[in-house]
């Protein structure tokens, strides 16, 4: 694999193990399980309460309700996705309208046992305005703002007001920063996971792209060379050095595909060029080289430099096998590849993957690419930054 921007040699990313989801679905329910029944529970024990007494039972039993009411509401809005959703809002306003009527029997019934006992009707309130809360800050502000008069006339005292102002709004505050959290922990971990997923496809691409360019020059290579040894098969000699450039080729073909696997298949410019005009002139066609060998390109731009000359002509022995010329020239940044014997195929729209791929490379580099028919030649050229 070529060391540049688009071809990282750091490992597969994979899908992340830890569904941080889940733990912030966990972490809200936990703390809002601990913030309304420590808010119910511990002012519900603070009101005298005569367990003698029938109506006693009958409140502690409605303000239970609410309480275990809230806690299946937490549980439901623990999962993602399902606050947002019409059939929670519902079931939050059916609660509402329930508890409203739960605090109106607790004062009535309270208020004709004991006065004291009627303080026990603010409580399914609360537990409606911290319902509400989770819902949406709107929501949670509306009854929050009901609580608070509300309380005045089931309790009788001015004063109490002050207490159920202040819980009211920490409680919806606390509600609303823990759903806060649980929505930007349940986007960061979908971008996460996308992330992820993306460097994965992004790995598949180079991989599929490197196979292209490393085992295509290799078969086309091995292939002409079988056919030329076909075609001397009056001359032993020279039909054994075919075969065996024919060997050679495969077993470089062979440690290209290991290195490929591993993850560490460089090459260089130098080397490709010397190749490409032997593989060339093999094939019978008349290949020269021009420039200055790519002097002044860093070596993320010469390794793509190279795939493109790898690529480049393989396409002339696969597309153009009417070729008799092919000239390689880089000068100054600038790779041109040109050769005849262009038939319509190859002249069409950019020879599939190959020509593609060699776009990908020198685009990650920070250079153009451009290929495509000129007269009666073919011509890649790219630029690459100095």
């Amino acid at each position: 694999m070529t060391n540049h921007p688009s071809d990282s040699r750091e490992p597969v990313v994979r899908p992340p193990v830890t569904n941080y989801t889940r733990v912030g679905s966990l972490y809200v329910a936990a703390t809002l399980y601990v913030m309304s029944w420590g808010t119910v529970l511990p002012l519900m024990w603070r009101t005298p309460l005569r367990l003698d007494r029938p109506a006693v039972w009958l409140c502690c039993g409605v303000v239970l309700a609410a309480l275990l009411g809230l806690t299946w509401l937490i549980t439901r809005a623990a999962v993602p996705g399902h606050v947002e959703s019409r059939p929670f809002r519902r079931a939050v306003a059916w609660y509402l309208g329930v508890v409203a009527v739960g605090a109106v029997i607790v004062a009535v019934v309270g208020q004709a046992a004991y006065a004291q006992l009627a303080w026990l009707g603010t409580l399914p309130l609360i537990c409606g305005a911290f319902a509400a809360s989770m819902v949406s800050t709107r929501w949670g502000a509306a009854a929050t703002i009901v609580l608070v008069p509300a309380c005045l006339p089931i309790t009788g005292t001015p004063g109490a007001l002050w207490i159920f102002l202040v819980l009211g709004a920490a409680n919806f505050l606390y509600v609303r920063l823990a759903m806060w959290i649980f929505r930007h922990v349940r986007e960061l971990d979908a971008a996460r996971r996308q992330i992820a997923r993306m460097s994965i496809d992004q790995e598949r691409s180079r991989f599929s792209r490197d196979l292209h360019d490393v085992m295509g020059r290799s078969l086309s290579s091995i292939a002409l060379t079988c056919e030329l040894a076909l075609s001397v098969r009056d001359d032993a000699a020279a039909k054994d050095a075919h075969v065996r450039d024919a060997q050679r080729t495969a077993q470089r073909a062979l440690a290209d595909m290991r290195a490929l696997v591993r993850g560490y298949h460089d090459i260089e410019f130098d080397t490709e060029l010397a190749d490409a005009l032997v593989l060339l002139r093999t094939a019978g066609v008349f290949a020269e080289a021009d420039g200055d060998g790519g002097a002044d390109l860093d070596p993320a731009a010469s390794q793509a430099a190279a795939w493109v000359i790898r690529e480049a002509v393989t396409n002339v022995l696969k597309h153009a096998p009417a070729a008799t010329e092919c000239e390689l020239t880089l000068r100054e940044g600038v790779l041109e590849i040109v050769n005849d014997g262009v038939d319509g195929q190859a002249a069409g729209d950019g020879l599939g993957r190959g020509l593609a791929g060699l776009r990908e490379r020198v685009e990650a580099v920070g250079g153009t690419f451009a290929a495509g028919r000129v007269g009666a030649t073919f011509r890649v050229r790219c630029h690459f930054p100095a």
